[in-house]
């Protein structure tokens, strides 16, 4: 700051010369961090009870502007202290600027512009909704970042789930079309032990192969419905394994209790 302000300091003795100095070192205040800080720190801090939709004469927002007003003349007090200035002599340079059409008319302005309510609620009504969207952003960007994280972990485990589920469900259908096919079997072939006959035995075939073909259809079912996720032999494995059961069942002994033969 010290450095900033001697910068200043020296910048205004160059100008001594030229008649123009003292707007042109204001208006290098106005552009210094000595000024800026301050300034913007109050409109920060104190642009949150301002909106579209306030009252003009609300009592907090005229003891707000009388703050703002007494903040910038005080930091422009102070400067012109600095350099030597008297406020005579400056009120009287920008009336001379402004008189000319001076370039630096617009430091007169810009100053005048301060004790305007109207410039200075417009002011904080805009500073107010941009820190509003700021705090929106942060918030989204938050919350986009938290879903992202459970997100993950959600689809991880219902994924899990998802894959349990479909295993269990598909096991159960082979198991009952297995047991199905075996029931078939063994029923048939239990009838055709009490009377053999090539027109049975053909009957029994038939049945056979389809209890095959719909223990094979149901060990599919279940693949079909995720057949992006197993592999494409899955289901031939399934249906060669539910048909190497049957096959097993067929070519068993029967049971000894219901046998016709004599002893």
């Amino acid at each position: 700051r010290e450095e900033d302000k001697a910068s200043l300091v020296r910048r205004v003795t160059k100008m001594a010369e030229d008649e123009s100095w003292v707007l042109e070192a204001v208006m290098a205040l106005l552009r210094s961090p000595e000024y800026t800080t301050p300034v913007m720190n109050f409109i920060d801090e104190k642009c949150t009870i301002f909106d579209e939709e306030g009252d003009e004469s609300k009592l907090s927002f005229t003891e707000v502007h009388k703050e703002f007003v007494a903040l910038v003349f005080g930091l422009l007090e102070k400067f012109l202290g600095e350099i030597g200035l008297t406020q005579e002599a400056f009120a009287e340079e920008c009336d001379k600027a402004m008189k000319t059409g001076s370039e630096y008319a617009v430091v007169y302005q810009q100053i005048m512009t301060v004790e305007d309510f109207q410039s200075f609620k417009h002011m904080m009504v805009k500073r107010n909704m941009e820190l509003n969207l700021e705090l929106l952003r942060q918030m989204q960007e938050q919350q986009r970042q938290a879903g992202v994280d459970t997100g993950a972990d959600t689809s991880i485990e219902s994924g899990h789930g998802e894959e349990e589920d479909y295993e269990a469900q598909e096991q159960r259908e082979l198991e009952e079309a297995l047991r199905l096919s075996r029931m078939t079997f063994e029923g048939e072939s239990l009838r055709s032990r009490a009377g053999p006959g090539d027109e049975e035995e053909d009957d029994e075939e038939a049945q056979l192969k389809e209890a095959i073909r719909l223990s094979t259809l149901a060990a599919q079912g279940g693949s079909d419905d995720l057949s992006s996720e197993a592999p494409a032999d899955r289901e031939s494995e399934e249906a060669m394994l539910a048909q190497a059961m049957a096959e097993s069942l067929k070519s068993a002994p029967p049971p000894d209790p219901v046998s016709t033969e004599p002893p």
